[in-house]
């Protein structure tokens, strides 16, 4: 059975969309490392996250920025070659 044509785009348009959002909220990230935001209240006890952990995370968001990036751009490619 054929997939239609603007069907095949959708894994690479949904990519591209979690692309941006996660994007989006990097200059919030940063600021969280770089201004030592601690969010009390998020672990039992109100122990304060380490500022550590906001390291962890945007590397873990740079990883997930460069997956969904390579996945999209080779969606795209894939689409344009099964026209």
């Amino acid at each position: 059975m054929e997939v239609p044509s603007p069907a095949r785009q959708i894994p690479a348009l949904s990519a591209l969309g979690l692309f941006a959002l996660t994007w989006v909220v990097t200059p919030a990230n940063v600021y969280m490392y770089t201004h030592g935001a601690q969010m009390v209240g998020l672990t039992p006890g109100d122990q304060p996250i380490p500022v550590e952990f906001h390291l962890i995370r945007g590397l873990l968001q740079v990883v997930l920025l460069s997956i969904l990036w390579s996945y999209s751009s080779a969606a795209r490619e894939e689409a344009a070659e099964a026209r």
